[in-house]
C-alpha cells in the first residue's frame, strides 16, 4: 500500500541560495525554497518531477506491478534527502541517482515476477531488429504499442543493473554520459551494461520472432 507523502517540505540549515550550483534556475529556486520550509515549493517540485519518477518506476517494474508504491518510495527518499542536497550535480541527475538506488533496493528485497502477456508475434520481427542498433535510440520510437508492452515486460526480467541501463538509455532516452553520472560508473561500464542488457533482452524475445 502506498504511503502518503509528507505535506511539509524538508528543511535544511543551508540553502542553495548561498551556494554554487549547476542545475536549471527553476529547480534551483524550488529546492532553495523547499530547504527554507516553503510548502508550496515542495508541492511544485513534486508536481514538476512526478511524471519522470512514475515513468522510471513503471519502466523498471514492468506492466502490472506496484508502480505507485515504488514511486512513493522514491518521493519519500527525495523528501528525506533534500535537506542535504547542495547542488553539486543537476537536480534531475541527483533525482535519477536517488531513484535508481531505491529501485535497486526494491529489487534486492524481492525480484519482480515474470509478467504474462499476449505476444504480438506477427508484428515483432522488423521492430525487434531495431534492438541490434548500438546507439541510444529510445525503444518507444521504433516499437508498436503491443510490441512495446512485451518488451517492457521482458526488460523487467533482466538483472537489475542491466535493466536500469536499458531503461535509462532506451526508455528514458538518456545519453551514455548522463547515465554514467547518474549511476556513478565509467562511460565504458555504461556502454557494456547497455550492450549486455540489449543482448539478454533479444534472447528473451527470440521466441517471438517469426520463423
Amino acid at each position: 500500500m502506498a504511503t502518503s507523502l509528507p505535506l511539509a517540505p524538508p528543511r535544511s540549515g543551508v540553502t542553495l541560495a548561498t551556494r554554487g550550483h549547476t542545475e536549471p534556475d527553476e529547480d534551483a529556486a524550488l529546492v532553495a525554497r523547499c530547504q527554507a520550509g516553503d510548502p508550496e515549493a515542495w508541492r511544485l517540485l513534486i508536481e514538476k518531477h512526478q511524471r519522470r519518477v512514475y515513468n522510471l518506476a513503471a519502466n523498471f517494474l514492468g506492466p502490472g506491478q506496484e508502480v505507485e508504491d515504488l514511486a512513493q518510495e522514491i518521493f519519500i527518499a527525495m523528501y528525506r534527502s533534500l535537506p542535504s542536497f547542495r547542488g553539486e550535480a543537476q537536480f534531475t541527475t541527483w533525482l535519477y541517482r536517488l531513484a535508481v538506488n531505491v529501485c535497486l533496493n526494491a529489487c534486492r528485497r524481492q525480484p519482480p515476477p515474470t509478467v504474462p502477456l499476449e505476444a504480438a508475434e506477427s508484428s515483432l520481427t522488423a521492430e525487434l531488429a531495431q534492438l541490434a542498433d548500438p546507439g541510444p535510440t529510445p525503444l518507444q520510437a521504433v516499437l508498436s504499442r503491443e510490441a512495446a508492452a512485451l518488451v517492457r515486460a521482458k526488460i523487467a526480467e533482466l538483472p537489475a543493473h542491466y535493466r536500469l541501463a536499458v531503461v535509462l538509455c532506451d526508455l528514458e532516452g538518456l545519453s551514455y554520459e548522463e547515465i554514467a553520472r547518474i549511476m556513478r560508473v565509467s562511460l565504458g561500464t555504461v556502454k557494456s551494461r547497455v550492450h549486455r542488457g540489449r543482448a539478454l533482452l533479444k534472447e528473451k524475445l527470440a521466441d517471438y520472432f517469426e520463423p
